[in-house]
């Protein structure tokens, strides 16, 4: 099974969710910097993304020295 970066960090090495796919008819995602769950088809491992649920993006180191 392929291994696509997350769709919303573009982290290049997200966690495939084992116990959901095993059952599934799609393989499973989770990006383990914004969070955000995933899935693509099986048969079509280089189809659409369908975002399960949406991570939050880590908010960058201040510049605020104040």
């Amino acid at each position: 099974m392929p291994t696509l970066p997350c769709p919303l960090c573009q982290n290049p090495t997200p966690r495939t969710i084992d116990a959901a796919t095993a059952i599934a008819q799609v393989n499973y995602y989770r990006c383990d910097i914004c969070g955000t769950v995933w899935h693509v088809a099986k048969d079509d491992p280089f189809g659409p993304i369908q975002i399960v649920a949406k991570g939050v993006l880590p908010k960058p180191p201040s510049d605020n020295h104040d």
